[in-house]
């Protein structure tokens, strides 16, 4: 299934392909998302291409960066919310719950040392933590549960518990591919 037909039948709340609540993880396995990151050699900017949107990634400038953009690790933090965040309102109506207004808060604590290399300490986040604001005139049971659902079937939260992260076979030389992304970066400056 690919992740048009995906969105499609969650966004429509169909059944007609066999997207109910109960088995929302099994699609989900069946869908490859790819990302295609490009160093600008504009400082340490990165331009991120995914189907078809590009955005920047940066870092502050006391990281050597020029603050274009959020940086990797906020990236993360945002990943975590935005994804909680469509889910409940993707799930919201099933579970009979309206919603008014739904944000989450994400914040996480990171030794830079531990990326620096000058502390054998843990370079990602040591503890990831988000609290949910609702607002909403459905029974605080039918939003309880709606919260309880998207937690357990949020792809990014069962990611940061831990996935094998490899580095995949191939080419390191600069083909066309590579030239073309380059040309494709280069509009963003």
């Amino acid at each position: 299934m690919t992740i048009r037909a995906f969105a499609t039948a969650i966004w429509n709340r169909s059944d007609s392909l066999g997207v109910g609540v109960e088995n929302v993880e099994e699609l989900m396995s069946n869908v490859t998302f790819v990302s295609d990151s490009h160093w600008t050699r504009d400082g340490v900017r990165v331009v991120v291409e995914a189907r078809e949107h590009r955005w920047i990634v940066d870092e502050p400038t006391e990281l050597g960066g020029r603050d274009q953009g959020p940086n990797p690790v906020e990236l993360v933090l945002g990943g975590l919310g935005s994804c909680l965040t469509v889910l409940a309102a993707s799930f919201a109506p099933r579970h009979g719950v309206e919603l008014r207004d739904f944000r989450v808060i994400v914040e996480g604590d990171l030794d830079p040392d531990g990326f620096l290399g000058l502390s054998p300490i843990r370079p990602g986040f040591q503890d990831i933590r988000y609290r949910f604001e609702v607002d909403s005139p459905s029974p605080a049971e039918r939003v309880h549960a709606l919260l309880e659902h998207i937690q357990r079937v949020c792809p990014v939260k069962d990611t940061l518990r831990g996935v094998s992260v490899t580095q995949a076979n191939g080419s390191t030389s600069a083909g066309r591919a590579s030239r073309e992304r380059a040309n494709r970066s280069a509009e963003l400056r």
